[in-house]
This record gives structure tokens, sequence and C-alpha cells, in this order.
């Protein structure tokens, strides 16, 4: 049986719930995993057992097997990286076989990813196929690049009129083929889903980012505005494109301070010596101010940044470990309730569904428990 801590049960009111839960959970899933409806006074539910490519045809049935196969997503792979290399073998004058060598390797790339989208719209249908935003994204790959090729040969054969730059454009647009990878790197994908849950924060983040910068960008034109560099008085740090005479520039000065990229001889430039011919400013203000400046933005608030990043990417592995616990738990009660003697060949589909699925791609898992869960809101409303 589930465990009831991993529905966050923390205090001891909170037990006989978890355990009625965790109980409806379990006969919910080896329900649907055996065909079998559920006792509908504990939870109605109205399942469908059999898989959507149930009913395809044998050539169908093929070419969903094919493109749900792990070794279509190796291929892909070594596609793109081969893709990725010839890109990087473009050069400036380069010889005219090696220019048509590439041409026609990014013919086969590009027919190589047609078919691809194109036996994956067979394989789930448009409803399912569009479902996905990784199949999206791949489709959109394969209309530049075949938007591309039109381009190119339609410069080539001097039929219309094209502008240079809008070819140039779609050559560099090939480069979006890389984000393919994102679909196959498991690690990758975890890693970008929490970028984006983390969003709100770090959003707040930079706002406060933008505030420290305008704050210190006024007070940078006040104190540091009227600072020249000439042959008396050479600049280390300071030049054209850094200074504080305004507060675009002192703006972009500051985010060069930030990175920090030569801080400390922008911090000498403004400590100078007094004299007739040119201006001095206080030796106490200006390492003051360059110094809090780094420590706040370069180490505190960039440290909160990866902070928030981390926290969320610890979050985000917690859960993923505990849902790959549950999951084993309940395959190995379904294991056991499968030697007990139910159908077979119910078994053998329910077995195929739960392996991949273009709508679900974990199975029955989160149906099962939104729909327990709503159960339990009507029955005992937390």
């Amino acid at each position: 049986m589930a465990k009831a801590s991993a529905w966050g049960c923390m205090h001891d009111w909170e037990s006989n719930l978890c355990l009625y839960r965790s109980f409806l959970y379990m006969h919910t899933f080896i329900s649907l995993r055996t065909c079998q409806q559920p006792n509908p006074f504990v939870v109605p539910i109205e399942a469908q057992c059999k898989p959507y490519y149930s009913e395809y045809s044998h050539p169908r049935l093929f070419i969903h097997q094919m493109c749900t196969s792990h070794y279509l997503d190796l291929f892909i792979t070594g596609v793109i990286g081969l893709n990725v290399i010839t890109m990087a073998m473009e050069h400036y004058q380069q010889p005219r076989v090696l220019d048509e060598a590439l041409k026609i390797c990014n013919y086969i790339f590009t027919l190589i990813f047609v078919l691809e989208s194109g036996c994956k719209m067979i394989a789930f249908g448009f409803r399912r196929f569009f479902k996905d935003r990784w199949n999206q994204l791949d489709l959109a790959i394969v209309l530049l690049s075949i938007m591309g090729i039109t381009l190119e040969e339609i410069e080539v054969n001097a039929s219309l009129p094209i502008n240079p730059t809008i070819i140039r454009i779609m050559r560099v647009l090939r480069i979006a083929r890389v984000l393919k990878l994102l679909k196959m790197a498991v690690g990758m994908r975890a890693l970008l889903d929490t970028v984006l849950q983390a969003l709100p924060q770090v959003g707040n983040l930079g706002l406060l980012f933008m505030l420290l910068f305008f704050i210190f960008a006024a007070l940078g034109v006040e104190l540091f505005g009227d600072l020249e560099c000439n042959n008396s008085h050479p600049c280390e740090g300071l030049g054209r494109h850094a200074t504080f005479r305004n507060f675009g520039m002192a703006f972009l000065t500051l985010f060069r301070v930030s990175t920090g990229d030569n801080w400390n001889g922008i911090m000498k430039d403004t400590l100078r010596d007094c004299n007739e011919e040119s201006t001095c400013y206080n030796t106490v203000i200006s390492p003051m101010y360059f110094v809090s400046f780094v420590l706040t933005a370069q180490f505190v608030l960039v440290n909160v940044v990866i902070a928030v990043l981390m926290k969320h990417l610890e979050e985000s592995n917690k859960e993923a470990k505990e849902e790959a616990e549950l999951e084993a738990e309940m395959e190995l009660e379904f294991q056991i309730q499968n030697m007990q003697g139910p159908d077979s060949d119910s078994f053998l589909w329910a077995g195929r569904d739960l392996s991949y699925t273009q709508d679900n791609p974990y199975g029955y898992i989160n149906s099962v428990r939104d729909q327990v869960d709503s159960q339990l809101s009507l029955v005992h409303p937390m």
C-alpha cells in the first residue's frame, strides 16, 4: 500500500484520512490496470482500458511502434549532431565543392526531419500530435527549414528578387534544430522546467536589480558626472564607453561593474588628487560607492537568484523521486494482482498503455490521483 507520507500527511489527526486516501488510490489504480470498474460507491471512474492505438491497422501500428521506440530518439540525436557539425563547417569564402556538399547535407537532414514529423502525425493523429508542445516545436523547425531551402532555390534561379538579408536570416534559423535535443535530454528538460517555475521569483529579484541600478546610476551621475579623461589625467577603466556623464551611460557602466570587469580601475579613476587643473573627489565616498554596489549586486543578489533556482531544482528532484517510488510500488502491487489470476490480455494492454501514451506519458498515475483527490474533497473537505 502506498505510504501516507507521500501525500504530505504531517499530523496525527490526518492519519485516518491518509490511509483512506491511499486505499482509494491503490484500489483505483488496480481497477484500471485490470480493466475492472471500481466500486461506484467509492470512486466512480469512466476508464478506457485499451489504449488509443488498439484499433490501428498493422502498418499504422508499425509506424506507432517505430515513433515510440527509443532507437528513433537515438537516431534523431545522431542526425542533429551531424547537422551541428555541418553547420560549424561553414566559413567565409569556402570552396564551391564544400558549399555544394553542405547544401546536399542540409537537404538530407531536412528530409529526415520532415519524415519524422510526418510519421508522428500518422502514429498519434493530428489532435495528439499538436497536443505536445515539443511536436509543435519540431514542426515549426521543419517549416522554417523548408522555407529556407525554397528561398535559396528562388535566389539561385533568379525567378524573383529576394533580399539577401532574408536568406541569411533563414540560414541562421537553422540553429533552432539544436533545440530538438531538449526533447531527448530528460535532465535538460527538468532543468528548463525548474527555471520556468522559478521565473516569478526571479522576476521579482530582477525588479530589485533594476531599482538598485537606478539608485546607483543616479548617484554616479551626481558624484562623477564631470570627470574627464585626457592626456594629463589618463583613465584606467573609464573612457568613451564607460562614463557617468549621463544616466544611460552610467547604467551601462554599472552593469559592467556588476560583472567584475575592471571595476577597481574605474574606482581608481575617481580617486584623483586635488589640484587647480582637475576636479578632485572625496577619497571616502568613491570606495564606499563602488564597494557597496559590488557587494550588493555581484555577491548578494546574484547568489540569491542562484539560491532560488537551486531550491526549485531540489523540490523538482524530490517530487520526481517520490513519483518514481510511488509508481514502482504501484507496479509491484500490479504484478502481485496479476499473479492472482486476472485476465492476461487486459493486463497486456494496460501494461503497454502505461509504458507510453502521447496524452499522458506518466500512465494512469496523475489521472487516478486527481480523481481520488476530487472524491476526498467531497467526502472530507480540507
